[in-house]
């Protein structure tokens, strides 16, 4: 099953540049496969999206944290190197010694960087199974020419993460410059109750895209506007208006209407200034007669048409 969301979240954290209060986060999971080939897939889906939005200076950062068979061997390795400077760490680091060794790698601060520095790799650690999985994604990675960095660092806290975990970062957002984050958590559903299901997957925050695009001038596309305007000369019309906007949008066209009542010229700039490619026309005499004046904004041609025939006029000035 592969699913996306996305939605406004709250961090109780205090805020950065690029680490709001609220954010929107984006999520692509896919569940039901250990293959590391999903891995793979799920990478090259962050890696396509970024691409798409034109976005540049980004890093896949890879690592594996292992599983419940090998980690624990790798975390009293850590412990052991890290317990005769114990006192040098951070107090967060010092909290986080017994509770969640791995964190410590994660901190940000320079003497715990420089501490951890020598620490033991997670390769050193690795069962021959989350071995041979971190290779295939690895090797994947490398048969599609993606560029990619390992990093030690890079861990997840959480128990029921296993092997997989990346990041793709950009050089242009300073100390929180992750502009997504997953990995692979087989061990997620059997920790809230449920059956072994596997799963990989990232989360990206939408804020920090936006940034990431207005700091490397991306574009952002064009303004969405409607490509139909109808234009309302007199209150003996606006029914008939009203009813030739909603005939237009059942239709798939879209359209917007003048709901301020300002006079014919205002409202023709206002449908030329925002984008919108045909005009209709109704005012009263329109009306009586049961026809609409259909003008082509981009050709400055106009016509009389009759009311059951505008949509169809209208698509075919828009193709």
């Amino acid at each position: 099953m592969k699913l996306w969301e996305v939605g406004p979240m709250f961090r109780y954290e205090r805020p950065q540049k690029g680490r709001y209060r609220q954010f929107w986060q984006l999520d692509f999971e896919s569940i039901g496969s250990d293959s590391p080939m999903v891995d793979l897939e799920v990478i090259m889906t962050a890696i396509e999206l970024f691409s798409r939005l034109g976005m540049s200076n980004l890093e896949v950062i890879l690592n594996s944290v292992g599983c419940p068979k090998c980690r624990p061997v790798y975390r009293n390795a850590l412990m052991d190197f890290l317990r005769p400077r114990l006192g040098e760490l951070c107090d967060t680091c010092q909290n986080r010694f017994d509770r969640n060794p791995l964190r410590i790698l994660d901190c940000k601060d320079e003497k715990c960087k420089e501490i951890t520095e020598g620490a033991p790799a997670i390769f050193e650690s690795l069962c021959e199974e989350c071995s041979e999985h971190f290779k295939a994604v690895t090797s994947g990675l490398d048969s599609l020419g993606v560029v990619y960095h390992i990093d030690k660092r890079l861990v997840r806290g959480l128990d029921y993460y296993t092997k997989t975990a990346f990041e793709v970062q950009s050089g242009d957002l300073g100390a929180q410059n992750a502009v997504c984050g997953g990995g692979r958590y087989d061990n997620l559903s059997e920790a809230i109750g449920g059956p072994h299901v596997p799963g990989v997957g990232f989360a990206a925050g939408l804020d920090r895209i936006v940034l990431t695009m207005e700091q490397q001038g991306c574009s952002f596309g064009k303004e969405p506007s409607p490509s139909v305007y109808v234009v309302c000369i007199d209150e003996q019309a606006l029914a008939s208006a009203v009813d030739v906007l909603y005939r237009l949008r059942r239709e798939g066209i879209s359209a917007d209407m003048d709901y301020m009542g300002r006079g014919m010229k205002a409202q023709i700039k206002s449908a030329v200034n925002g984008g919108s490619l045909v005009a209709c026309i109704l005012g009263g005499d329109e009306v009586a007669r049961g026809v609409v004046m259909v003008k082509d904004l981009e050709k400055s041609q106009q016509e009389e048409v009759s009311l059951d025939q505008v949509v169809s006029r209208v698509a075919q000035i828009l193709r």
